[in-house]
C-alpha cells in the first residue's frame, strides 16, 4: 500500500513528537528518578503519569493513522483492531511495574551518598557504627607513613559513613513490590485469558454456524427429460431433495419462477421461446442455500 504525502507527514510528525517529548523529559531532569534523594520519589510520580499519558496519546495517534489509511474497525473501540484497549491497559501496567521495580531496587540496594571525615580515632568510629554504616581506612601522611594523633601513639583513620537503612522502610518496599507484582500478573493473565476466550468463542460460533448451514437443493430427475422442437409452453416436473426453499429455476439462459414448490418436487412451465431449435439446456434450481447441480434437458 502506497502512502500519500499527508500520510507520510503524519507519520513523520509522530516520530518528531516522540523525540521532542524525550528531550523535554531529559531537560526537566525527570530521569533523576533513579538517583537517590528526596526529589526522586516526586520524579517517579511525574514519570509514571507522563508515561501513561504518552501511551494514551500514542494510541490516539495510532487511531488517527488507521483512520487516514482507512483501516479502522468501526465495531471496536478507537477503531483499532480487537484487543487494542486490553493491550493498552496491560502495557500501561508494564510501564508502572518496570519503573517501580527499578526505583525500589535502587533505593533498597544503594546506600546513597556518604559523608567523609578525616583524621578521627577509633573511639569515634565505634560511636558512628551505632547509627551508621561505616567504612574506615587508616589515615596516612604525604610520605605514606601512618598518621597519628597529637600524642604520637593513637592511629587516626579516614572514614566514610552512610545512613543505615530503616528495616521498616525496606519491609514496606518489599510489600509494595509484591503487591504490584501480583496485580501485574493478574492483569496480564486477564489480557491473555480474554484474548483466548474471545478466540474460542469465535471458533465455537463459527463451528455452530457451519453445523447449522443447510445444503443447496439437489436434482434427481426431470420429467420430461426431452421436449420436441417447436412445442408450446411445456410443464416440467423436477424431483429431488431439499427443494422447499427453491425460488427460481434456470433453464438455459432463462430464469423462471416455479409454479409449485414442495420438499421433493418443483413444477415450472418452460416457455415456447426456448424450444425453437435443437439444443441441450442446463436445468438447475436456485434457493437461499445455494444453487443445485444441473441436469440436461434435450430439445429434439
Amino acid at each position: 500500500m502506497k502512502l500519500k504525502l499527508n500520510q507520510w507527514l503524519l507519520l513523520a510528525s509522530g516520530v518528531v513528537l516522540l523525540f521532542v517529548v524525550g528531550l523535554a523529559l531529559k531537560s526537566a531532569g525527570l530521569f533523576s528518578v533513579f538517583s537517590n534523594g528526596p526529589e526522586s520519589a516526586t520524579s517517579l510520580s511525574v514519570v509514571v503519569l507522563l508515561g501513561l499519558a504518552l501511551i494514551v496519546v500514542l494510541m490516539i495517534a495510532l487511531a488517527i493513522v488507521y483512520s487516514v489509511l482507512d483501516l479502522t474497525v468501526k465495531s471496536e473501540a478507537l477503531g483499532l483492531p480487537e484487543g487494542s484497549v486490553r493491550a493498552l491497559i496491560a502495557f500501561s501496567l508494564v510501564t508502572i511495574f518496570v519503573l517501580m521495580a527499578a526505583f525500589l531496587y535502587r533505593n533498597v540496594s544503594d546506600l546513597g551518598p556518604g559523608t567523609t571525615i578525616t583524621r578521627i580515632p577509633k573511639a569515634q568510629i565505634d560511636e558512628l557504627k551505632k547509627d551508621f554504616v561505616v567504612v574506615a581506612v587508616p589515615a596516612t601522611k604525604a610520605d605514606g607513613s601512618p598518621d597519628l594523633d597529637t600524642d604520637g601513639k593513637t592511629p587516626l583513620y579516614q572514614v566514610k559513613y552512610f545512613v543505615r537503612h530503616n528495616k521498616d522502610t525496606d519491609d514496606f518496599a518489599k510489600q509494595i513490590f509484591t503487591t504490584l507484582a501480583t496485580v501485574f500478573v493478574s492483569v496480564i493473565s486477564f489480557y491473555f485469558g480474554s484474548s483466548a476466550s474471545i478466540s474460542g468463542a469465535g471458533a465455537v460460533a463459527k463451528a455452530m454456524a457451519s453445523g447449522t448451514k443447510k445444503n443447496p437443493p439437489s436434482i434427481t430427475q426431470l420429467d420430461p427429460d426431452h421436449i420436441a422442437i417447436g412445442s408450446g409452453d411445456t410443464p416440467l416436473k423436477i424431483t429431488g431433495d431439499g427443494l422447499s426453499t427453491v425460488t427460481n429455476v434456470k433453464v438455459g439462459n432463462s430464469d423462471l419462477k416455479p409454479n409449485k414448490v414442495t420438499e421433493k418436487l418443483v413444477e415450472v412451465t418452460v416457455p415456447s421461446s426456448v424450444l425453437t431449435k435443437k439444443n441441450s439446456l442446463k436445468v438447475s434450481l436456485v434457493s437461499d442455500t445455494g444453487e443445485s447441480q444441473s441436469m440436461d434437458l434435450s430439445i429434439e
